[in-house]
Formats: structure tokens, C-alpha cells, sequence
């Protein structure tokens, strides 16, 4: 794949993900990327129906690498620069939870939201919940991935109510 097919993708990928509120984005995640099959180098988008349903898959975009990966959470979290950078940080508990599948993202991926989560706080000098920030920064730890993944879905599902 070249760089310019992928910007292609990319662009496709952000102007569809404009289309959504971030209320609407928080309560229905499978609008978002899901990280599913990072290990190949894929991934997955969701298609909104028209009686708002989602389903999946809808577009499998394929990544040159890693570093495509973590450019993608970057630009999708630049372009809901405006929600601030907890909410920033809920959604990328979302992707730190459980991929689709069920299965934990791979450690390559937690690895790269996290440096993602870094960036962002870095870039708009915000410091973000420290209970949220603590439970993204441990979820890197293989060894609490479980107690870890329950505890950012606890904070998630308290702040939805």
C-alpha cells in the first residue's frame, strides 16, 4: 500500500467520524476504530445503519505499520480536540478495554494509545483526571490487564449514567 492510498483511507475515515456528536460517540464505541486484528495490520471501521444501528465490518483499512496505527488514534483525537481531554481519554479507555472480538488489544496497541494519551495532555498542557490517567498508565502492565480493564469500564460507565 502507498502513503497516498492510506491518506486516502484516512480522510474517508475522519470525514465519516465527523459525522458523529460526542454523546453519540461515548454511548455507541463500534462507531469508532476498533482496534481489532492490529496484529495484521488491519483495521476495522463500523457502518451506521439508518435505523442507527451499527454494524461490523463495514471498512477494513489496511496499515503500512504500527506507526499508522498510532497516527490514526492521533488524528482521530485531534479531531475531537474540542470535547477536552478527559472525555479524549474515556474514548481511548474504550480501545484499551477489549477489542470486539473479546480479546485484550495487543500490547503494541495499549502501548501506542498510551503514547497517544501522553501526546494529547503534552500538546494542550491539560492534566487529566488523575484516576483516569493512573488506570490508563497501568493498563500497559500485562500482569493487572483484567483489574485494569474493569476499573477504566467502572469509570466509563459512572460518567455515561
Amino acid at each position: 500500500m502507498t502513503g497516498v492510498e492510506w491518506n486516502e483511507k484516512e480522510e474517508r475515515l475522519f470525514r465519516f467520524l465527523r459525522t458523529t456528536t460526542i454523546r453519540d460517540s461515548i454511548k455507541k464505541i463500534k462507531i469508532f476504530l476498533l482496534l481489532r486484528n492490529c496484529s495484521d495490520g488491519r483495521m476495522l471501521l463500523a457502518k451506521k445503519e439508518t435505523n442507527g444501528t451499527y454494524t461490523l465490518p463495514y471498512k477494513e483499512v489496511e496499515t503500512s505499520s504500527e506507526c499508522d496505527i498510532g497516527e490514526a488514534i492521533m488524528g482521530l483525537c485531534r479531531e475531537k480536540a474540542s470535547i477536552g481531554v478527559i472525555e479524549q481519554l474515556k474514548y481511548l479507555g474504550k480501545l484499551i478495554l477489549k477489542n470486539d472480538n473479546g480479546n485484550h488489544c495487543p500490547e503494541n496497541v495499549r502501548g501506542l494509545v498510551f503514547s497517544a494519551c501522553t501526546r494529547i495532555s503534552d500538546e494542550r498542557q491539560l492534566v487529566p483526571n488523575s484516576a483516569i490517567w493512573t488506570t490508563v498508565e497501568n493498563s500497559r502492565n500485562y500482569h493487572t490487564d483484567d483489574v485494569v480493564f474493569e476499573a477504566v469500564k467502572r469509570e466509563i460507565e459512572t460518567e455515561e449514567r
